[in-house]
Formats: C-alpha cells, structure tokens, sequence
C-alpha cells in the first residue's frame, strides 16, 4: 500500500505539533518556576521591609525606628558622661582653688 503525499504530510504535521506542544510546556514549566521565584523573592521583600519599617506586623516598632532611638539614647549617654566630667574637673578645679587661696 503506497501513502499519498497527504498521509506523509498528516503524519509530519502531527510530529510537529507534538514537538510544539512539548515545546510550550516546557516553556510553561519555566514560567511557573519564574513565577514561584518571584513570589517567594517578593515575599522576602515584604519582610525585610516590615522588619525595617514601622508598621502592624511589628507593633510599630521596625528596625529604623530602634536603630534612631538608639542613636538618641547614645548621643544622651555621650552627652551624660561629658557634663559628668566636666562637673568633676570643675569641681577639682575649685577644690584646688579654694586650697591654694587657703595657703595665704
């Protein structure tokens, strides 16, 4: 039985598209593989930015907002230590003052 030109070209069509349909899956596979890196990339973000930030997730009280408090609190500490030695070496001042206005 001999196939006509049409029987080869219907057989040749389907291994086409059988090889285009393969091909758009693995297109498909490769796009949700993108699309599940960028939502789980995405999410990631979203925490890094709610650790940061002050919002509900974190009762207000991100990351920036404690890192500015503690910069507060060590400009008062450094400030603290600063009036503290200067009332001691004043007061040192005036103690050794006082001696020596004594001596006379």
């Amino acid at each position: 039985m001999h196939t006509t030109q049409e029987q080869k070209d219907i057989v040749f069509i389907k291994e086409e598209i059988g090889s285009v349909r393969s091909h758009l899956k693995t297109i498909k596979e490769r796009q949700d593989s993108d699309d599940i890196s960028r939502v789980e990339f995405n999410r990631k973000l979203d925490l890094i930015v709610n650790a940061l930030t002050d919002n509900d997730f974190n009762s207000k009280n991100g990351y920036l907002t404690r890192l500015n408090n503690m910069e507060k609190m060590l400009l008062a500490h450094d400030l603290y230590w600063r009036v503290l030695m200067i009332v001691v070496l004043a007061g040192g001042l005036l103690a050794g003052a006082i001696k020596y206005l004594l001596k006379f």
